[in-house]
């Protein structure tokens, strides 16, 4: 009786992972998204599952020595997705410690740390049609039939008529090629409230959850802690990165000030513009692709285009034709 009582509370996304043999986790946005899949691989490793990385690159890997994997098969013959290794380096000289290659360093890392050979996979920034394709290959590569896709903020859960729907390019374009693939896929969002600089209401991603929840989409949450051994590795290696890189990873401060407890209106030194941490922020949240897919209006526009170019246009045109576009505050008073 005890143990059916105590497995009815775990959160239901560890019952889809148990059911799965190859996972695949995305990092939603390209960049340091990646490093926010990492709390996830290491407990799914722990497992005794097998796990494979995949980020979108925001540099250009065609002038980097990271491995070939597939090419378009169009009359570019563009390489559409890379492996990068730990040794793997941008071939100009002088720029390699300036690139934005977090993709190198967290293999570095693995390397160096862990003494662990953990190459990454790296798409280009192309429409929905070409970086599925690049999706199926390492899938078929690896059997794999669970692809969980994790996104810092909550821009990734917005419908497209609300007034402000974030930095929606990388995402969508993630999102909508991973749903092309017909593998079964899950949305994992961490530091929900990290979208406010860019204009997301905390209300409309609350609705989204709300929404999500009525059409069973959701999946659970559950919180990050300091004391977990995952949480250690992912802050450690997210810390490393950022370092070789010089770049601040604005959400990640989130994340890591959320996991000491801090709240409120924070002035850090190292950044100036994200100004309020919530407890939230380091809680992961789970939704079934398919579901959050239905949600977006705008998804007939964009879902056969080739180039990022087109997958914005599309987007434009119907925010464009939009006479009323949402915009929703949570009430601050006892008198709703």
């Amino acid at each position: 009786m005890e143990k059916y009582f105590g497995s009815r509370l775990i959160p239901e996304i560890w019952s889809t992972i148990a059911l799965s043999s190859s996972i695949l986790l995305i990092g939603c946005e390209g960049g340091f998204n990646l490093l926010h899949t990492l709390p996830l691989y290491f407990s799914i490793k722990n497992q005794g599952k097998e796990v494979h990385l995949c980020n979108m690159s925001l540099a250009s890997l065609k002038s980097s020595t990271a491995e070939v994997i597939y090419r378009d098969q169009g009359i570019s013959q563009s390489p559409v997705l890379y492996k990068v290794h730990h040794n793997s380096e941008f071939s100009s000289s002088g720029t390699k410690s300036k690139e934005y290659f977090p993709e190198k360093y967290l293999s570095e890392w693995f390397q160096n740390t862990l003494d662990l050979n953990i190459p990454i996979y790296c798409t280009e920034r192309i429409g929905p049609k070409n970086l599925s394709e690049a999706y199926k290959i390492i899938c078929e590569t690896h059997n794999i039939d669970l692809i969980i896709i994790v996104d810092q903020g909550s821009d990734s859960l917005m419908a497209g008529n609300e007034q402000e729907i974030g930095s929606y390019l990388e995402d969508m374009l993630t999102i909508f090629s991973v749903h092309r693939t017909g593998i079964n896929s899950i949305l994992c969002n961490i530091a929900i409230g990290y979208d406010r600089f860019s204009g997301v209401s905390d209300c409309s991603s609350w609705r989204a959850i709300a929404e999500l929840i009525e059409s069973a989409g959701f999946l659970g949450n559950f919180s990050l802690l300091n004391s977990q051994s995952e949480v250690q590795l992912y802050k450690d290696a997210s810390l490393y990165v950022e370092e070789k890189i010089q770049r601040k990873n604005y959400s990640g401060i989130c994340i890591r000030a959320a996991l000491e407890g801090k709240f409120g209106k924070i002035v850090f030194e190292e950044i100036q513009r994200v100004d309020f941490i919530m407890p939230i922020m380091s809680q992961m949240f789970f939704f079934k692709l398919d579901e959050v897919i239905k949600r977006i209006k705008y998804r007939e526009m964009v879902e056969e285009t080739k180039t990022a170019a087109d997958f914005v246009t599309g987007i434009e045109y119907f925010r464009n034709e939009l006479t009323v576009k949402i915009r929703e505050e949570i009430p601050r008073t006892k008198q709703f």
